[in-house]
């Protein structure tokens, strides 16, 4: 029903059309391929139903639906640019955006940190090296 809202304000189109679309687009959703196969497997993995968009526009007060609906938006908008970003990570090409990120930002870090690195694992080590001789005396 969104979607619908949405369509009608970018293209001037009559309520049939959207009403034919909506049905062609629900038919071909019903129909198990896979593409229905994978967004099945990303509901039951993320947990979120698609039932509580359906609760959230039918509640009585309908100024929380765009407050939850917004909420989703924000959630699905997020998603898909942690998508994007994974994707160009793991670009299969010389300089993807892991190469970019280690050398721009992580290598410098480090290097310029690495003295204060060393000593932290030094001083973790000693204690759990420490604690453990403890543990097994008692």
């Amino acid at each position: 029903m969104l979607l619908a809202l949405y369509l009608v304000v970018l293209f001037p189109v009559s309520m049939q059309q959207l009403l034919d679309f909506h049905h062609k687009l629900q038919a071909v959703l019903d129909h198990k391929n896979v593409v229905t196969d994978l967004l099945i497997k990303i509901e039951e993995k993320s947990k979120v139903k698609k039932i509580f968009i359906v609760y959230a526009i039918e509640t009585k007060a309908k100024d929380d639906d765009t407050k939850w609906l917004t909420y989703w938006v924000v959630y699905a908008s997020i998603s898909l640019i942690e998508c994007l970003i994974f994707l160009y990570l793991m670009l299969p090409i010389d300089s993807n955006g892991s190469v970019l990120l280690y050398t721009k930002f992580i290598r410098p870090l480090v290097l310029d940190h690495q003295k204060g690195i060393d000593e932290a694992i030094d001083k973790t080590s000693q204690f759990v090296s420490d604690s453990a001789k403890k543990g097994f005396l008692l």
